[in-house]
């Protein structure tokens, strides 16, 4: 039996909400993009997914409480 994920529409709303807010930062900051792309490029080949993400929430935690 297949297990079907049932998509709600609030959430396919966000979904086309941050679709369009990342579409924007890449035409917006063309090169900070690039840059970014390329880490974390970087960083997926030299660690797992896993701690990739771990590390980008890391960060985004020390932003946080420093602002």
């Amino acid at each position: 039996m297949e297990t079907e994920t049932k998509v709600t529409d609030e959430q396919k709303e966000k979904l086309a909400y941050y679709r369009v807010i990342s579409d924007a930062y890449k035409q917006r900051f063309k090169l900070r993009y690039i840059l970014f792309h390329k880490i974390l490029t970087h960083m997926l080949n030299k660690m797992k997914e896993e701690v990739t993400v771990y590390c980008l929430m890391d960060e985004i935690r020390q932003i946080h409480k420093t602002m």
